[in-house]
């Protein structure tokens, strides 16, 4: 069941990269890409220069991403006390790659159910159509759910 009230989806692929760089240059940055003559499939790597400060990355929705921080956060982007940075990737890893049930036991009443309406919301995406959760999804199977994401690519 696809979620209705999706619009849109992008996804990070090289079909963004002239838009990208578009933006970019529009926000009054110089570009430049130095070639990778190696074969490890990378193009090279991309440079931004604005102001006395230079940003490069591996692909332009990286560059831009890294623009965008540092526009919103400033010079001292890794420790800016006005916005301090909270721990979401260690909270999406360890959701993502749990151990065992007792990683979802472990969670509070409103944490578990917080993260089941999490779940339902991804999987209302319809990228995956042979998953859905009910909400009232016991956390055992919940966890076969989750520890079973990717494997199936595998095979």
């Amino acid at each position: 069941m696809q979620d209705k009230h999706v619009i849109s989806r992008m996804t990070a692929h090289i079909n963004l990269y002239n838009r990208a760089l578009t933006i970019i240059k529009r926000k009054g940055y110089e570009l430049f890409l130095y070639p990778n003559n190696t074969d490890d499939r990378t193009v090279g790597t991309y440079f931004a220069k604005k102001d006395n400060r230079d940003f490069n990355a591996e692909d332009p929705l990286q560059l831009l991403g890294m623009i965008n921080i540092w526009e919103e956060q400033g010079d001292d982007w890794w420790n800016n006390p006005n916005y301090p940075s909270e721990k979401i990737n260690d909270i999406l890893m360890s959701e993502s790659y749990p151990d065992s049930v007792a990683d979802f036991e472990a969670l509070d009443d409103q944490k578990y159910l917080d993260f089941v309406q999490k779940c339902q919301s991804f999987f209302s995406l319809g990228m995956f159509p042979d998953i859905e959760i009910k909400s009232d999804i016991s956390r055992k199977e919940l966890f076969e759910v989750i520890s079973n994401l990717g494997k199936e690519e595998d095979k």
